[in-house]
Formats: structure tokens, C-alpha cells, sequence
């Protein structure tokens, strides 16, 4: 598996067919496994309590210093990706830093080791 870095940027391009749909829940309410809060779908038995249109998967994950953790896509999984927004980490290999990484494979098993203290939304 390799993985392909894009340089996070902002920019919103609303289209004329795009609908607007939304739900908040408190933090609170939102599930956590271990060092790993479900901010959209399931993971590890639990469920978000937000409502999706289609299937999708978002996660905050806390990986400590030289720890490791792996995510097995569900079956039907169709984008991967991980954006490590504090510390360093190894996304399948590939140093990452305040960026977004696509990954390849999306069906395969997805490590991420933190090279330091390290925190990322995956999905």
C-alpha cells in the first residue's frame, strides 16, 4: 500500500445540485474505544449517534509516542484517508505531518505508528 500526500488547504465550491443536510450531537454523545472517538459511522462496536446519508467512517484517534494502530476497513470501505493534524506520525510508511494522505488501497488494512505524540482524523 502506498500512500499519495495532499497539502491541506480550505476552499469551498458550492455547486448548484449540492444539498444541504446536517445533525450535531454533543461531544459527550460521541462514542469512544480506547484512544479512538467516532465522530461518523461505527468502529469497534459503536455507533455514532449521527445520522449519514450513505455509509462513511470518521475517526479521532490519539496514538501515544512509538505506539501503533490499525484500522481494517469495513467491507464496501471506498475512500481511506488519514490527515494528521498534531505530531508526527508513519501513515503506511510515509512520514506525515500536519497533511492529508489518500491512500491506494482502501480494502486493506491501514497502520499508523506516531513518531511523537500524534493526533488524526482517519476515515
Amino acid at each position: 500500500m502506498s500512500a499519495r500526500s495532499i497539502r491541506a488547504r480550505t476552499r469551498a465550491t458550492p455547486t448548484a445540485s449540492s444539498a444541504v443536510w446536517g445533525a450535531h450531537a454533543p461531544p459527550h454523545d460521541m462514542p469512544k474505544v480506547d484512544d479512538v472517538r467516532v465522530l461518523l459511522g461505527a468502529y469497534g462496536g459503536h455507533e455514532c449517534p449521527i445520522p449519514t446519508p450513505s455509509p462513511i467512517v470518521c475517526l479521532d484517534v490519539v496514538v501515544a509516542r512509538g505506539a501503533s494502530w490499525t484500522f481494517t476497513p469495513p467491507p464496501g470501505h471506498v475512500v481511506a484517508w488519514a490527515f494528521v493534524y498534531r505530531g508526527r506520525a508513519l501513515v503506511v510508511g510515509a512520514e506525515v505531518s500536519r497533511e492529508l494522505v489518500v491512500l491506494d488501497e482502501r480494502d486493506a488494512p491501514v497502520t499508523v505508528m506516531a513518531l511523537g505524540d500524534a493526533r488524526l482524523l482517519f476515515g
